[in-house]
């Protein structure tokens, strides 16, 4: 396909990219290093922590948002913060 005008070349980094907010549920997107799309379900009050952290926490942030994620949960959430800081 042939890049038009409006059209801009955007590279993904691994880490979190956002929220999908539904009817009743919240989930995290977030971008694998497997270049895999990955979606955490969370409930509403930690959807507004996850999106402080990404503004401008920390891990301990991040760890308060989501007290009951493993190690390998809160590496993919991070990884991307990492790249961009």
């Amino acid at each position: 396909m042939a890049k038009t005008a409006l059209m801009k070349e955007r590279r993904v980094t691994p880490g979190y990219l956002g929220l999908s907010r539904g009817d009743r549920t919240v989930n995290a997107i977030i971008y694998g290093a497997d270049l895999c799309f990955y979606f955490y379900p969370i409930t509403p009050e930690q959807a507004r922590l996850v999106e402080d952290w990404a503004i401008d926490g920390d891990e301990q942030d991040l760890r308060k948002a989501l007290p009951e994620a493993t190690e390998y949960d809160l590496d993919m959430f991070y990884a991307g913060k990492e790249i961009v800081e």
